[in-house]
């Protein structure tokens, strides 16, 4: 199951639908217009899979993901405290990144700013430490951590690298030792914005980095950087149209 604004590019969608179920991700009313359809403001995967939805998330969605609990036979999701609204910082309630397919990782973290985060996240990450679990938060001061976040962990590798758009972020993370990478996200498009940010035109399927657009769009060197650590964990590059690069609040497998 695969989780996309329903605003990007058609060719975006065909492709990601030979990798696994496509569904088109939108709202009306409940948030400003550019992140209206970004499913990474309304869902916060958090480790093998597991989701915490807003509770406003528009109810086309919840059908769908009840879905899905019926065919796997498991309630593989639950709905955090508060709604998603209009303004930061309630647009930035279930923005965290999670480590969610390493599971090759002794310590699985989050990433997020627990000022801003839906308190659901932060019981579930507490719940899970006190049952002997090594999950643990990673506080940054960034609200939109997702956005401007991607973790390249994948079956095929036991180390997690990220990549980012925001300095604080790359410092954080630098600090405890994570291989990161910065890359200027000037060139993805955020209709409304002068920019997006790296996280919202990507996301891992299926040990495929995907790409929204050309990676070319992007500075030489920072392409580079990202070509280089998906090969280092062995991810397979897909660029999804021959477009610009476009912040769809992620691409988020689940």
């Amino acid at each position: 199951m695969i989780w996309v604004d329903d605003r990007v590019p058609l060719e975006v969608k065909q492709n990601l639908q030979k990798l696994d179920e496509v569904y088109s991700f939108s709202s009306n009313g409940i948030t400003y217009d550019a992140i209206a359809g970004h499913p990474d403001v309304f869902m916060c995967v958090l480790g093998e899979r597991k989701l915490v939805l807003a509770p406003n998330i528009p109810l086309e969605v919840k059908k769908i993901m009840e879905k899905e609990a019926q065919k796997r036979g498991q309630l593989f999701f639950e709905y955090g405290y508060l709604p998603v609204g209009k303004f930061y910082p309630e647009t930035a309630l279930y923005n965290a990144c999670s480590l969610a397919s390493s599971s090759m990782q002794a310590e699985r973290v989050v990433v997020g700013n627990w000022k801003c985060l839906d308190r659901k996240i932060v019981e579930r990450i507490e719940s899970e430490r006190m049952r002997g679990g090594r999950l643990s938060l990673v506080q940054v001061s960034q609200g939109y951590t997702r956005c401007n976040l991607i973790e390249l962990s994948s079956e095929n590798s036991e180390e997690t690298v990220f990549i980012t758009s925001d300095r604080g972020i790359e410092k954080t993370l630098n600090s405890l030792s994570f291989t990161v990478v910065y890359v200027d996200p000037t060139a993805v498009v955020l209709p409304g914005f002068s920019h997006g940010f790296i996280g919202g035109c990507c996301g891992v399927v299926n040990n495929k980095l995907c790409f929204t657009g050309k990676l070319s769009n992007l500075l030489v060197e920072d392409s580079y950087k990202i070509r280089k650590m998906a090969d280092y964990c062995r991810l397979e590059i897909i660029e999804l149209s021959q477009g610009p690069l476009i912040d769809g609040g992620g691409i988020l497998q689940i």
